[in-house]
C-alpha cells in the first residue's frame, strides 16, 4: 500500500512481511520519486512497532496473545464498518450544506469511496492483528508459565522486571525527567507544567459568617479544589500526634475537620453561607479524627500503602465534579495528570522495597531456621498490634492483609494453571 509523504515528492511503500524482530510487522520504505529543493525526512517505522497515525484508528500494535489479538481485530473490523457507514451519509449532508448541489455530489462520491476504503482497511488490520496475536501466543504461554518476565502494554514486549532498577530511575528522577520520558507530544509535557496554576477570578461572596474559611485559611469563592488542598496543609499541621505539647491541637484539628466537612459539601455550604452555623447544626458530620483516617490513612501505614492517591489529589488540589461521580471514580484509578502518575510511581516502588525487604527478612529467617520463623512472627505480631491501635487502624490493615492474600493467589494460581500467559 503506497501513500504520499506530506511534501509529496516521496513515497513511503509499506511492506509487510516477517523479519528476525517480530512476526508480521510493517516496515516503512522510503522510495524517492522526484527531487525537490526541500529536504524532507520519511517518517520510518520500525518493524515491531506501530504506525502512530494509523494506530489513531485502527490499532496495529503487537497484541500479546490471541484473545488480545482477536479483541483488537474485531474492534478494528467494527470501527472499518461502523466509519464507513458515516462517512456514506454524513459526507452527502456535508457537502450539500457547505456547496449545494455540487457539493452534495463531491461528498457522495467521498462518501462512497470511505464507505468502501475504511471497511476493507477495518478488515486488512484486524486480519493482521489476530494474526499477529496467534504467533505471539506460544511466547506469551512460555513466558506465563515461566514467570520471569512481565509484558509491558506499553511497549508492547515481555520484560524482566528488576525492582533495584526501577527504584534507581523512579526515586531518582525529577518531575521534569519524568515528564521528558512519559511524554509523547510537547503539548502534554506543556498541559503537565501548567497544571495547578488555574487562576480564580471568581468575585468574593458576601457570607453571614466566615469563621469556617478562615479556619482553612480559604477567600469565599474558593473552588472545591481550593478547599481541599487548604484542609490538607491545616489538617496534617494540626494534627494531634504531630503537636504534642500542644493542649489545644485536638481543638483545633477538629474545627479543621468541621469546616472541611460543611464547605466540601454543596448543600452544607450554600446553608452556612446563608445562615451561618446555626444553619448546618443538624448536620450528619464524622468524628474529624476518623474522617482524616479515611482520608489520608496513617503515617504508620506508610510503608504498606504509602500516601493514599485521593491524599495526593487533595494536596495537589484537583477538582472534580461530584454529578460525574462514574467519572471521577475513574479518574481516581486511572491515574489521571503526568503530576499524579509521577507522584504515583515514587510511591508503588517506595511500597514494593518496604514489602521486599519484609520478604527478604522472612526468607532469611526461614532457610536459617529450617523452615521456622518464631522471631519474624513476634515482629508482625507487634506491628499489626501498633497499625491496628489508630483510629479503624484494624480496618485498614485487614483490608491490607486480605489484598497481599488474594493477589498471591491469584499470581501463583494464575502461573500454574493451563492458561497461564493467555
Amino acid at each position: 500500500m503506497e501513500s504520499l509523504s506530506p511534501a509529496g515528492n516521496e513515497v513511503l511503500v509499506k511492506v509487510q512481511g516477517i523479519d528476525d524482530k517480530s512476526p508480521g510487522a510493517f516496515t516503512e520504505v522510503p522510495e524517492t520519486v522526484k527531487p525537490s529543493s526541500q529536504e524532507t525526512t520519511p517518517k520510518i517505522v520500525e518493524a515491531g512497532e506501530s504506525d502512530p497515525e494509523l494506530d489513531h484508528l485502527f490499532s496495529t500494535r503487537k497484541p500479546k496473545n490471541a484473545i488480545a489479538g482477536f479483541g483488537s481485530g474485531i474492534k478494528n473490523i467494527g470501527k472499518g464498518i461502523f466509519m464507513g457507514v458515516g462517512a456514506a451519509v454524513v459526507a452527502p449532508v456535508y457537502g450539500a450544506k457547505t456547496g449545494g448541489v455540487k457539493g452534495a455530489f463531491t461528498g457522495l462520491g467521498s462518501g462512497l469511496l470511505g464507505a468502501v476504503v475504511l471497511p476493507v482497511v477495518g478488515v486488512a488490520t484486524g486480519i493482521v492483528q489476530m494474526g499477529q496475536g496467534v504467533v505471539s501466543t506460544p511466547e506469551a504461554i512460555y513466558e506465563g508459565v515461566k514467570g520471569e518476565k512481565t509484558w509491558d502494554k506499553t511497549k508492547r514486549k515481555w520484560f524482566r522486571y528488576d525492582l533495584e532498577e526501577e527504584a534507581k530511575t523512579v526515586l531518582h528522577e525529577s518531575e521534569e525527567e519524568f515528564i521528558k520520558r512519559v511524554s509523547k507530544s510537547n503539548e502534554d509535557t506543556v498541559k503537565a507544567k501548567k497544571e495547578g496554576e488555574k487562576i480564580n477570578n471568581l468575585p468574593k461572596k458576601k457570607v453571614k459568617e466566615l469563621e469556617y474559611y478562615e479556619i482553612l485559611g480559604v477567600d469565599t469563592n474558593a473552588t472545591p479544589g481550593q478547599i481541599k488542598k487548604a484542609y490538607y496543609i491545616q489538617a496534617r499541621k494540626l494534627h494531634p500526634d504531630k503537636n504534642p505539647n500542644d493542649p489545644s491541637a485536638n481543638a483545633k484539628f477538629q474545627q479543621v475537620g468541621t469546616a472541611y466537612q460543611v464547605l466540601s459539601d454543596p448543600a452544607l455550604r450554600e446553608k452556612y453561607d446563608r445562615l451561618g452555623k446555626e444553619g448546618v447544626d443538624d448536620a450528619p458530620l464524622m468524628d474529624s479524627s476518623a474522617f482524616y483516617m479515611i482520608i489520608f490513612g496513617s503515617d504508620k501505614f506508610d510503608a504498606y500503602v504509602g500516601q493514599l492517591k485521593l491524599a495526593t489529589m487533595m494536596m495537589l488540589g484537583e477538582e472534580n465534579d461530584m454529578e460525574e461521580e462514574d467519572t471521577y471514580v475513574e479518574s481516581l484509578m486511572s491515574g489521571g495528570s503526568l503530576h499524579m502518575r509521577y507522584i504515583q510511581g515514587k510511591r508503588e516502588v517506595t511500597c514494593a522495597q518496604s514489602l521486599a525487604k519484609l520478604l527478604d527478612r522472612f526468607v532469611n529467617e526461614v532457610d536459617q531456621n529450617d523452615g521456622k520463623c518464631d522471631e519474624f512472627h513476634r515482629f508482625a505480631t507487634a506491628e499489626a498490634k501498633i497499625l491496628a491501635s489508630n483510629d479503624i487502624g484494624g480496618t485498614l490493615l485487614s483490608v491490607i492483609g486480605y489484598v497481599y492474600v488474594e493477589q498471591a493467589k491469584q499470581y501463583l494460581g494464575f502461573k500454574h494453571s493451563f492458561g497461564a500467559g493467555i
